[in-house]
Parts: structure tokens; sequence; C-alpha cells
């Protein structure tokens, strides 16, 4: 297992749109746009940089469970459930292990949710 790059990182936004306008305004591009089903809206994935990823989504689930509508960072790893494993042993703690395939637009992935040793949310994410 090891983590092959950095894919994001999540921030809430009370108001998804007004943010992407604000994200391209600074010339980010829009790389994916996620429909949601509670609103019909959408959450945004936007390269602010070559490279560099932020989500911009409403505040939704705090469950420790879920990497909906919480700040978090995302690691892309080339083996999700090895990554789980290695989190452990370097201390930290899985909040939920690795998921079933899932699709993130057209693309399909795996994901687990774990935190490092201040608490801070990680999501592992395994492209399909």
């Amino acid at each position: 297992m090891k983590i092959i790059g950095f894919h994001h990182i999540a921030v809430d936004s009370m108001d998804t749109e007004r943010s992407r306008k604000f994200y391209q305004a600074l010339g980010g591009r829009v790389l994916l746009a996620i429909p949601r089903e509670d609103d019909g809206g959408f959450n945004y994935q936007i390269e602010i940089a070559p490279g560099y990823v932020i989500e911009i989504q409403p505040p939704r689930s705090r469950a420790a469970s879920s990497p909906a509508g919480w700040n978090h960072i995302a690691f892309q790893t080339d083996d999700c459930a090895e990554a789980c494993k290695a989190v452990e042993a370097a201390g930290g703690i899985v909040s939920r292990g690795q998921s079933e395939r899932r699709m993130m637009g057209t693309i399909p992935f795996c994901n687990a949710i774990v935190s490092g040793p201040d608490g801070e949310r990680i999501e592992l994410l395994q492209l399909l």
C-alpha cells in the first residue's frame, strides 16, 4: 500500500454556487459537479492550481463515518484496505473501513474514513 497522491481538501459552504463562482473568479476550473439528491444542488471539485483540488459541499452529516459535509483532507491510495491497516499501525483510528464500490460522477471508487493523531479527518480514496 502507498499513498499515490493528494486528491482534495473538502470545505463546507453554506452556498456552494457562491463559492464556485468565487473560486472560478480566482482562476479555478470546475473538474466535477456532483449532483446532490437532497436539494438539487451540486458539490463541486475545483482545481485551484495544477494538482490542487478543493471540494465544496454544504454542511451535512457530522457522523464520524461519513466524509460528506465536513472539512477533511483526502489522499489517493492504490489499496484502500491496506491503507487502513497502515493508519492503525501508525496510531490512527479507522472510523469506517473500505466502502463498497461507489461512483463520483462517472468515476468508480471506494474509500475509507480515518482520523490522524490529532483527530483530523482523512478520506482514503482508491479510484477503481
